[in-house]
């Protein structure tokens, strides 16, 4: 399960349906997962979990590529 912006608590799967993510595609889909959860499903969507505004001070920065 993960918590989007707004507050809305979804299961993952269901953000993939929501996204429309094949299928096929969703065992291919980075998770970025802490102690609370899923973080984020790279490219399909994020948590409120850790938020990054102008007050924030140090974050990560991701990238990744497909071999």
């Amino acid at each position: 399960e993960m918590t989007a912006f707004g507050g809305t608590h979804k299961k993952l799967s269901d953000w993939f349906v929501d996204e429309k993510v094949e299928s096929f595609v969703k065992p291919f889909v980075p998770l970025v997962v802490g102690a609370e959860g899923v973080l984020c499903a790279l490219g399909v969507r994020r948590s409120n979990l850790h938020l990054v505004d102008g007050d924030s001070t140090q974050c990560w920065a991701m990238h990744w590529e497909v071999l």
